[in-house]
Order: structure tokens, then C-alpha cells, then sequence
């Protein structure tokens, strides 16, 4: 904001070019876990987690750590989705430091999506006649590991 009081004449065209839906979006998103941590959910669903085999439950752990991410904010991410796996690592049957470390690499190997911050810059970034393929090939890339993540992670961290 300063530099564009600063210098108006150089940031002219940049408040234009700003993904006003993606920026929208993300805030939601983060709006909705936050709500859900407050109202419970996320202690609820962590207690539901623990009741599932320890390999199993990080496996969803990390898939729904690497969507939400691929929607918000990473940092977010793994704040809303490490006190799911409290209850887990509190049984004993896995190691946190594994747990979190999937969770963690899930949640960042999808900072490429359109949808999140670094994604968003990328495709605001491209020519105008190249974002929507930088769009839908951000996306393809991210949403594919959205699952590959998930397995790759879980396997080497946890059964090997």
C-alpha cells in the first residue's frame, strides 16, 4: 500500500491485475477453519481420526491437508489439520515427528495451486494470453498431488 501511495504512476496497473477471487477465496476458507476450530469440529473430528488404524488416519490426515492447502493458506493449513492428529499421536501407536512431517510436506507440495497465494502470483503474473493455461495446468499439477502426496508420504514416512 505504501509503495503504491509512493509511486503511483509505477503501480498504475498492478491494483488491476490483483485475482480478486482467489484472494476472496482463500479468506473464506481460512474464515470456515477457523469457525470450525471454534466451534469444535476439529477436536471432534481428531477423536474420530484416533479411532482408525494410525496409517489409515494419516493418510486422510494428509489428503485433507493437502486440499484444504490447495484453497488457503499453508501455515493455516497445517495449524487447522496438526491438532487432528493430537488424539492420534497421543495413542501411542505412531511417531509425531513422521505424523507431522506428512502432514507438513502434503500440505506444501500443493502451493503451486491457482488457488493459493504463490499460484495466485504465478497466474496474475502471466502474459494475458497465457493465464488461463497457466491456470489449468497449475491446477492439473496441484490437484494430482493431491493425491500422489498423500500416498508417497504416508509411505515413506510411515511404512518403510
Amino acid at each position: 500500500m505504501l509503495l503504491q501511495l509512493a509511486f503511483p504512476a509505477a503501480a498504475a496497473g498492478a491494483l488491476a491485475r490483483v485475482s480478486w477471487p482467489v484472494i476472496v477465496l482463500i479468506c473464506g476458507v481460512v474464515t470456515y477453519v477457523e469457525m470450525m476450530q471454534r466451534a469444535g469440529t476439529i477436536d471432534a473430528a481428531g477423536n474420530t481420526i484416533a479411532g482408525l488404524s494410525p496409517v489409515l488416519a494419516v493418510f486422510l490426515l494428509s489428503i485433507a491437508a493437502a486440499f484444504i492447502s490447495a484453497f488457503a493458506s499453508s501455515a493455516g493449513t497445517i495449524a487447522a489439520i496438526v491438532p487432528l492428529a493430537l488424539p492420534l499421536v497421543a495413542t501411542g501407536g505412531i511417531g509425531g515427528t513422521a505424523v507431522i512431517a506428512a502432514i507438513a510436506i502434503c500440505t506444501i507440495a500443493v502451493d503451486a495451486s491457482p488457488f493459493s497465494s504463490t499460484g495466485a502470483l504465478a497466474v496474475s503474473s502471466a502474459h494475458p494470453d497465457e493465464e488461463r493455461q497457466v491456470f489449468r495446468t497449475l491446477l492439473r499439477w496441484s490437484l494430482s498431488l493431491v493425491v500422489v502426496a498423500p500416498v508417497v508420504t504416508t509411505g515413506a514416512l510411515l511404512l518403510i
